[in-house]
């Protein structure tokens, strides 16, 4: 179970934002009345989750490419992704930065910022060196 996170496109920022040496400046967003409001998540907090799909933005890439990209998603389902928290000061929205690690893994398949859409399931997040689970009971799906 978690939180189901569906055609999330992957941005960039210029800069780190976190200051976590193992943060990357690879993002996904988050509506932050699911995740950051409801668990009283503090900035910077390290969640697992897992990759279910990945598919391009360009509708000719997808057509063209979209079975290599079901094959990757389909071995990236079997591996844990790690996320760091960005609270944003306004809006409805919090960024969920890839971990270096977890970017690594992908920008070596050719998975860009600002060329792919990445769906995603958040299990657990750390809070205080203890984990704790995301929607443990049932599935809650992203707007």
């Amino acid at each position: 179970m978690g939180l189901i996170l569906m055609q999330r496109k992957l941005e960039s920022t210029p800069v780190k934002l976190i200051e976590d040496g193992n943060a990357s400046n690879v993002y996904i967003i988050v509506e932050r009345k699911l995740l950051s409001n409801p668990y009283e998540l503090q900035p910077s907090t390290y969640l697992h989750g897992l990759i279910l799909d990945i598919r391009s933005i360009d509708l000719e890439n997808q057509r063209k490419y979209g079975g290599d990209y079901k094959k990757i998603a389909d071995y990236f389902r079997k591996t844990a992704f790690g996320f760091y928290l960005y609270k944003n000061v306004t809006g409805n929205y919090d960024w969920l930065f890839l971990s270096s690690d977890s970017w690594r893994m992908i920008r070596d398949y050719g998975i860009l910022p600002e060329e792919f859409l990445i769906s995603v399931k958040i299990t657990t997040a750390q809070v205080e060196n203890i984990w704790i689970e995301i929607y443990p009971n049932r599935d809650v799906f992203g707007e």
